[in-house]
């Protein structure tokens, strides 16, 4: 089972390095695609600053918006775990934001498909699972 994080439905919807790696494993997933409820909210705001630095078209955006939110066949309410996640975050000193898709990985016994280098090394302190379709210099600190 995979979770996914707005950093890799960006990147497949941008075209950015391994997009198509990214989005072969999420489609040759046998299980529900999850992620949070917040994740559609990001990736708007991602692909924003994608229009406001003139590197997409508005309805660009709005295509891979759409394309984007496809990715995932489950979006978990963030309501099931926000208390959760502002301890969590808390003890861990890490963001509310990034602690939701760590907290429906952990709670499914899923894996987390990230890009976010410090998240992956949380979850790897942590014993939550991840997932690297391709290893980028980047992640040889983790």
């Amino acid at each position: 089972m995979l979770v996914l994080d707005a950093s890799i439905a960006v990147a497949v919807v941008t075209g950015q390095s391994h997009a198509d790696a990214y989005r072969s494993a999420i489609e040759q997933c046998v299980t529900p695609v999850r992620s949070s409820a917040l994740m559609p909210i990001e990736v708007a705001n991602a692909l924003r600053r994608y229009v406001q630095t003139k590197q997409m078209t508005p309805e660009a955006a709005q295509m891979a918006y759409a394309t984007a939110l496809s990715l995932v066949d489950e979006f978990v309410d963030i309501r099931r775990d926000a208390a959760e996640a502002l301890s969590e975050s808390i003890r861990l000193q890490h963001s509310v934001y990034d602690l939701l898709y760590f907290l429906i990985a952990r709670h499914y016994g899923a894996s987390l498909l990230t890009l976010d280098a410090r998240l992956m090394k949380l979850c790897d302190r942590e014993g939550v699972s991840t997932t690297i379709i391709y290893k980028d210099p980047v992640f040889d600190t983790i």
